[in-house]
């Protein structure tokens, strides 16, 4: 099926969550513009938006861990050594593990405008 895209409003900064419906589509074909998805360490660099504050633990969170504790317990592992690091644009999966019926969800950070 068609890509489905869903954008969340954070700080200066848009999320953008896009359904693949398990096919690879390749380059999202909207990449561009404001729809073009932000370098992940500039976005967190500059302050736009605080890792951790969007979608960045769900894995966690989706199966009831709040924010904080996810935060404390996740927060070096999933910011500090893999979000923050991200020197590039790419969407990344909502659920890594595949443990969920959301396979193929991904997300990254738009701008609001």
């Amino acid at each position: 099926g068609p890509a489905t895209a869903v954008g969340l409003l954070v700080a200066s900064v848009a999320i953008l969550r896009l359904q693949t419906n398990d096919e690879d589509p390749g380059p999202w074909p909207n990449n561009k513009g404001v729809c073009k998805c932000l370098n992940w360490r500039e976005t967190y660099t500059t302050g736009s938006v605080p890792c951790g504050k969007a979608l960045e633990f769900y894995v966690a969170t989706s199966k009831g861990v709040k924010g904080d504790k996810a935060a404390s317990t996740l927060g070096d592992e999933f910011c500090g050594k893999f979000f923050e690091r991200i020197d590039s644009s790419f969407c990344v999966n909502l659920d890594f593990t595949h443990s969920s019926d959301i396979n193929g969800m991904q997300w990254c950070f738009v701008s609001a405008k």
